[in-house]
């Protein structure tokens, strides 16, 4: 789940961008017609179309469930929409660097994952995307059209766990001074709040060796014959990976083998773990990646956001939310991971936070907020 959701800070190996916020249909019309189109608030081919008409920025603040109504009527063409958030993203993007790999073309054919504004948008897109595969044992078996229920839902009494350190990670003070400030947020809906989190030990060493193993079967034959296409950090997951001895691999997987049976007896006892996405504020766009935390040096490229893999590692269900701002204004999220295949009860718990605290609604002054 991947908003379900975690923000990945994928490498900058591949960056590829190619923006056509034009359609098909634009193409042999005057140059001057599709900046028109927009400047007078859309698509007006229908004639019905001109009070709801919406200019591109406003498009992009709608939610998912708005826009698949207006798509539904007839107001709203998919490939339009498309076209606007790729004129924001070309936009602000130059600002926050938040999309490393932009391939517009590939984003006009089809979507990879529910990543999204707001709990009731990543549900709608799970009723679409989710549902049993046969090439996939690992696919949830259940129908994918009760995602698109009520997301309401009683929490009292729910049973959260609440993150302590992390086995000694380093994490900024605003981080932590953010998400711990939600505590209260789960009290206040009747949850029993607790300091507890499962054993990370070893798991600084595992999932580095399974990534550079993935990496490697990925990227190995490209780096070969484009070594000019890739990124020295991929280059160097390779050279881990060849560096690795079939015993090192071993290790790892049964250090994962064990971190599912150890993650499964945690949440018989807890139904919900809370702990922050990254470990640093947003950082300045021409910074690669951070190399120290709170005066602990970061070795590699990966270890500024082991909040964010210690939960990959544990293979559960998470959702990443706006959990507040920095004192400079800056976003920071939390986690909410839940029991193995129960992406439903993540969803509901999701949405009675985000009712709760309305961090959602707060737009970033980077993006035109307040």
């Amino acid at each position: 789940m991947q908003q379900i959701a975690r923000t990945r800070h994928a490498d900058r190996s591949s960056r590829q961008v190619s923006i056509e916020t034009s359609s098909p249909h634009d193409r042999h019309r005057p140059p001057d017609f599709r900046k028109d189109r927009w400047r007078r608030g859309g698509w007006r081919s229908n004639p019905e179309h001109t009070a709801n008409d919406l200019a591109p920025d406003d498009l992009c603040y709608l939610s998912a469930v708005e826009l698949a109504s207006r798509i539904r009527r007839k107001e709203l063409s998919a490939r339009e929409l498309i076209a606007a958030h790729l004129a924001r993203t070309e936009q602000v993007n130059p600002k926050v660097n938040a999309v490393v790999t932009l391939v517009a073309d590939q984003a006009r054919a089809d979507a990879a994952g529910p990543m999204a504004r707001s709990v009731a948008d990543v549900a709608l897109y799970l009723s679409v995307l989710a549902g049993p595969n046969p090439g996939n044992p690992l696919t949830l078996a259940d129908d994918p059209s009760h995602f698109a229920s009520a997301l309401d839902a009683n929490v009292k009494g729910a049973r959260v766990a609440w993150w302590q350190n992390l086995g000694g990670i380093p994490v900024e003070p605003e981080i932590r001074r953010v998400v711990d400030a939600n505590r209260a947020v789960f009290e206040s809906l009747g949850c029993v709040v607790e300091a507890a989190e499962p054993d990370f030990t070893g798991v600084d060493e595992a999932f580095p060796t399974l990534r550079h193993l993935s990496y490697h079967s990925s990227y190995a034959a490209l780096a070969k014959q484009k070594p000019d296409w890739v990124k020295d950090t991929i280059r160097w997951e390779i050279a881990e990976a060849e560096r690795q001895s079939a015993a090192d691999v071993a290790h790892a997987m049964d250090r994962q083998a064990k971190m599912y049976a150890e993650s499964t007896r945690f949440f018989q006892r807890y139904d919900y773990f809370v702990l922050p996405v990254t470990q640093v504020i947003p950082f300045d766009v021409t910074t690669p990646f951070p190399t120290s935390i709170d005066g602990t040096p970061m070795p590699t490229y990966i270890d500024w956001m082991r909040s964010c893999w210690y939960v990959t590692f544990m293979a559960n269900p998470a959702i990443s939310l706006p959990a507040g701002f920095s004192n400079t204004g800056l976003p920071v999220g939390l986690q909410l991971v839940g029991r193995h295949r129960d992406e439903w009860s993540v969803l509901r718990m999701a949405y009675a936070f985000e009712q709760a605290t309305q961090h959602a609604k707060r737009r970033p002054s980077v993006v035109g907020g307040a």
